[in-house]
């Protein structure tokens, strides 16, 4: 019998884990995982890009937003 001491968790009645559903489940995380390591990478792009400049004030003009903005979006699509 399921659920009693010493045995595995009992099961919901109903919901199964099939195979296709684990690997749909394990996708998901992964394009999770790869959506914010992306977002990490574009980070340290951007704030490498801020130390290099002369004036640190130039990255709040509106084409260094813009641009680190396209550029976290086009990554995290």
């Amino acid at each position: 019998m399921r659920g009693e001491e010493g045995e595995g968790p009992a099961r919901t009645p109903g919901r199964r884990t099939t195979g296709p559903w684990r690997v749909r489940r394990r996708y998901k995380v992964a394009q999770w995982l790869l959506a914010a390591a992306g977002l990490v990478a574009v980070a340290t792009l951007v704030a490498a890009s801020v130390a290099a400049l002369p004036d640190p004030l130039t990255a709040l003009e509106r084409g260094f937003l813009a641009q680190s903005a396209i550029m976290a979006v086009s990554v995290a699509w």
